[in-house]
């Protein structure tokens, strides 16, 4: 959140220009900004989960989560209001993304509560995750379909 309220008011103080390429690359979601956010969520989760903590959590969010969401700032600040949509929607695919594939990665790797008896809540908890998760995923892949193949200038 403060990266954004930051973001927002320097957006707003100095000129923002979208011919940049920094900019532009993150006002539209594209399958490569996908990849790499279902990639970093993977990387954080196996950084979770194994034996070794490492800083790669952090690397995970700030690769996948604060360009889009910087940018989004910024043109927030600067009243860019339909490229702003743009890079706000590229900053929620990629939230949604890290978080499918961590759960996706729990899933693979068999994770188990220590106590038996915690088991089944633990499976419903997941498998309402991973399919409210999935669900949102078919939301923005539908928002961004129809907006490219209607021209519906949503950004």
């Amino acid at each position: 959140m403060l990266a954004l309220l930051l973001a927002v008011a320097i957006g707003y103080v100095i000129p923002v220009s979208l011919e940049s390429s920094e900019i532009a690359s993150r006002v539209q979601v594209r399958w490569p900004d996908g990849i790499l956010a279902f990639a970093s969520g993977v990387a954080g989760a196996i950084a979770l989960t194994s034996e070794e903590r490492s800083g790669i959590v952090g690397v995970m969010v700030s690769v996948a989560l604060l360009p889009p969401l910087v940018v989004a700032g910024l043109l927030l600040g600067a009243a860019e209001w339909s490229s702003a949509f743009g890079a706000s929607l590229l900053t929620l695919t990629n939230v949604i993304c890290l978080n499918l594939a961590a759960v996706t990665t729990f899933l693979i790797q068999d994770l188990r509560p220590r106590q038996l008896q915690a088991q089944p809540q633990a499976e419903q908890v997941t498998q309402a995750a991973y399919s409210i998760w999935l669900l949102l995923l078919m939301a923005l892949v539908g928002v961004v379909l129809a907006n490219r193949f209607y021209d519906l200038n949503l950004y």
